[in-house]
């Protein structure tokens, strides 16, 4: 699932709502998501900005940054206590991907 990981691709992306700032995110294939115990690449994508400090608001769906977060911002969606724990092997398979693609 490499292909799906180059950073050219746009869905390889998680921009900020407000302040256009970008993570790379890239979505890996369904077997691995399978294999780390979760069934849906959001749900993972959402525990993982969690973990960078990003947020999602809960009333409009938008990703924010830790740089854009006000005091307003105070419903956020929680991450998955599976995908928290999933995120730990996306973060060595990103890792893997930023060395392949040479970010």
């Amino acid at each position: 699932m490499e292909k799906w990981a180059d950073p050219k691709l746009n869905w390889s992306w998680i921009g900020c709502k407000r302040c256009k700032d970008k993570i790379y995110a890239p979505m890996p294939g369904d077997e691995m998501l399978h294999s780390w115990g979760v069934y849906a690449f959001t749900v993972l994508a959402i525990a993982h900005m969690y973990n960078l400090g990003w947020r999602v608001i809960k009333k409009t769906g938008e990703y924010v940054c830790p740089d854009c977060l006000t005091d307003q911002d105070t419903e956020f969606m929680e991450p998955v206590p599976s995908a928290l724990e999933a995120d730990k092997e996306y973060c060595k398979w990103i890792e893997k991907m930023k060395k392949l693609y040479n970010l």
